[in-house]
């Protein structure tokens, strides 16, 4: 039997079909290939992981914030059950940041605290690392309703 026009054409359209599927799925295999190994690397140049630092020492609770898009850098909200001293917020604040950079290659971290009397959430301070620069900003939000305001350069 004669093989007709047609009947090559079809073949070479599915063949062309199967070339193409197997492209299509082959791009996100590769994908989750690539990001396995980046996690796999990753987990091995750093031992502990800030939420791993924070659980261990009992400092309080991490909560993720991150928009989906992308664009933005992920950033944590610490939750500290037993904060310190209002005196020793901004040296704890700069102590988190500074871990949570060098462990995570953190930017951006928000500490807050609930008020025993009225259940509220304050926040205690927020920290910015910009490891471009080597520049720590850190708020501090004092009970009394002051704001300190601090950069600091530290190359970590």
């Amino acid at each position: 039997m004669a093989d007709t026009a047609f009947d090559r054409r079809t073949r070479r359209s599915r063949v062309w079909l199967v070339v193409w599927l197997t492209g299509i799925l082959a791009i996100p295999l590769s994908l989750y290939e690539a990001v396995g190994l980046i996690e796999a690397e990753r987990a091995k140049a750093h031992k502990q992981s800030f939420y791993q630092y924070v659980v261990e020492h009992r400092i309080g609770t991490l909560t993720e914030i991150d928009d989906g898009t992308g664009l933005s850098p992920v950033s944590y909200v610490l939750s500290v059950a037993h904060p310190p001293p209002p005196a020793d917020w901004e040296a704890f604040a700069v102590r988190m940041m500074r871990l949570y950079a060098t462990f995570d290659h953190g930017q951006l971290l928000t500490i807050v605290t609930s008020d025993p009397r009225t259940g509220r959430q304050r926040t205690i301070a927020d920290a910015a690392y910009d490891a471009r620069r080597g520049q720590m900003s850190v708020t501090v939000y004092l009970p009394d309703g002051r704001v300190q305001h601090a950069v600091l350069h530290i190359r970590l």
